[in-house]
């Protein structure tokens, strides 16, 4: 039986060449070409796919907390991840808020259909309201920018001085190791240090958009109720903007790193801090 092996010499998540089910065999000239055969069932069902990549983002959940105890290493880490955390909230909740002063303009206009009158000095305070949002959201994107340069910064610096620990405790023969030393050049290179910032990016950010879509559906939904059929349209609109909301922000991320890239990287995030450090004989 043929089978794939890891750079470890690990036999775990191997394939067999030879089981047809899985794998389809194209024979060209002198080359043999392996294909994974795709799940038909999997094709057909609308967002599967989508699905599968995300459970092995949930799969690795687990690792991202040690992310997280070494962002709370660093200096002044705790205060910098609660003013973070901080930020980050109220970035959620403010499209909220000027989703509810936009909502607003809809009794505006039914004031002014059934009376013909326009009460000037609500619609100034939704034109404030919703200008204020705006100027709010500008305020806390720099805020967030200004706070995610030493955070990354310190991060990085955190696991140079970790490794460049790691690197003196070595001995000749593991120092000599060719696995251990592609692992130490990966980390060298910066690769690691970015991709645990990148970690933390992402489930951040999976965490605000959760916030945020569920205040705007909550928003929609309290906006809507005393309208006729307003539930309906309400539920209508929040999965739309669910559904939109989720697929624009899954295209963004592949767009950066490509669609098999992403999980490949997205699993190298969390398993190369295990497998550096195991190797190395750390504690962390």
């Amino acid at each position: 039986m043929k089978t794939v092996q890891d750079a470890n010499g690990s036999t775990d998540g191997a394939y067999d060449f030879e089981d047809a089910a899985r794998v389809k065999h194209i024979r060209i000239g002198v080359w043999d070409l392996y294909e994974e055969r795709k799940d038909s069932l999997r094709s057909r069902i609308p967002g599967a796919a989508t699905l599968v990549q995300y459970k092995e983002i949930v799969q690795c959940l687990p690792y991202i907390r040690l992310v997280l105890n070494d962002m709370l290493k660093i200096r002044n880490g705790l205060t910098l991840l609660w003013l973070y955390a901080l930020v980050e909230l109220l970035l959620a909740l403010i499209p909220a808020a000027s989703l509810w002063y936009s909502g607003q303009l809809l009794s505006v206009v039914q004031t002014a259909v059934e009376t013909r009158t326009v009460d000037k000095s609500f619609l100034l305070r939704v034109f404030l309201g919703h200008t204020v949002c705006t100027v709010v959201e500008r305020l806390l994107s720099f805020a967030q920018e200004e706070l995610q340069h030493p955070m990354k910064t310190r991060l990085q610096q955190y696991y140079q001085v970790h490794i460049a620990h790691a690197r003196a405790r070595l001995d000749v023969p593991t120092f000599g190791d060719a696995v251990v030393e592609r692992q130490l050049n990966d980390v060298v290179l910066g690769y690691f240090p970015n991709a645990a910032w990148s970690t933390f990016e992402m489930m951040a950010s999976a965490l605000t958009i959760t916030v945020q879509t569920t205040g705007q559906v909550m928003v929609i939904i309290r906006v809507l109720k005393a309208q006729p059929g307003g539930l309906l349209v309400a539920a209508a609109i929040a999965i739309a903007h669910s559904g939109f909301r989720l697929a624009n922000n899954r295209s963004e991320y592949l767009f950066r790193t490509g669609r098999k890239e992403s999980l490949v990287e997205t699993r190298t995030m969390v398993d190369c801090p295990l497998t550096v450090y195991s190797c190395l004989g750390c504690n962390h």
